[in-house]
């Protein structure tokens, strides 16, 4: 919290700290074996046409998909209403719907602070005041980039991986040289094509863990902005803020067969809880 200490002195009144996880803004194609089974299964078809064809149609967000295994798993008691494209729109109305969504259900995708202490509620105007800060700094339109950086799913990435790059030495080592802790895409066109596509969906996957921290305070002292610091205007009240990403981890390579099988497992699983709760 050295933010959090750092911008004290600059207000006489509360600071605040917010640590957003905001996941996959998008949703990934569905694998085809799964796509196959949706396909085949006539009487899926029938029991869940609109869960069907949101898989079928490549809507189902992967924020979803994992909601079903935690609540199945008993790692969560109740689903959430956020929605990662909400916060990821650039709309004032739905980044605070999103916040909102978040507050009421933060699960472990929003952590809140008050003067370094953790807090279970914060207000709606300090959640205006947070969906200002994220629209000034654009730091969700950096990680929105850095997990567009390449359109493979992970079928084609373990397709790839396994045909040409599982019997590579080194794997590990190339990743975590190409891959700093940072929002810039490495220089991926250095590496063989095959290499380079599995480092951009590393890279993405990094992108998609990662959480934003914001700390905030009212700019009561008036003195110029320092290093990294903004400024936001709300309803007439000057705030001061820093903002960071963190948490962008480089992923393992030696992995991919493991993320493959999550996915597939996760599919799954959305399948069968929805088509065991359309059969009440």
């Amino acid at each position: 919290m050295a933010n959090c200490h750092y911008l004290s002195q600059r207000s006489k009144g509360h600071v605040y700290t917010v640590e957003i996880k905001p996941k996959a803004f998008r949703a990934e194609k569905v694998v085809s074996e799964v796509r196959k089974k949706v396909e085949e299964d006539k009487e899926l078809l029938k029991e869940c046409p609109s869960v069907c064809r949101a898989l079928l149609n490549d809507e189902v967000m992967e924020f979803d998909l994992k909601q079903v295994q935690k609540v199945l798993k008993g790692d969560e008691k109740y689903f959430t209403n956020y929605s990662p494209a909400n916060l990821f729109s650039n709309d004032k109305i739905k980044m605070l719907r999103a916040l909102k969504d978040l507050r009421a259900c933060p699960q472990c995708n929003l952590r809140m602070y008050k003067d370094g202490k953790k807090i279970v509620y914060m207000s709606d105007d300090l959640l205006k005041v947070v969906v200002e800060i994220l629209m000034q700094t654009k730091v969700l339109d950096c990680i929105k980039e850095a997990q567009a950086v390449t359109d493979k799913n992970i079928e084609d990435i373990y397709t790839l991986y396994t045909a040409k790059c599982k019997s590579m030495p080194h794997s590990q080592q190339i990743i975590e040289t190409v891959m700093p802790h940072c929002l810039s895409p490495a220089p991926f066109a250095a590496h063989e094509q095959s290499w380079a596509e599995v480092l951009k969906y590393l890279f993405s996957m990094s992108a998609r863990d990662c959480s934003v921290m914001a700390t905030f305070c009212l700019d009561e002292e008036g003195k110029e902005l320092g290093k990294d610091e903004v400024s936001v205007d709300v309803e007439g009240r000057k705030y001061v803020a820093k903002v960071r990403v963190i948490d962008f981890d480089v992923k393992f390579i030696s992995k991919i067969e493991s993320y493959y099988a999550d996915r597939v497992k996760s599919l799954v699983d959305f399948i069968n809880f929805h088509s065991h709760c359309s059969s009440y």
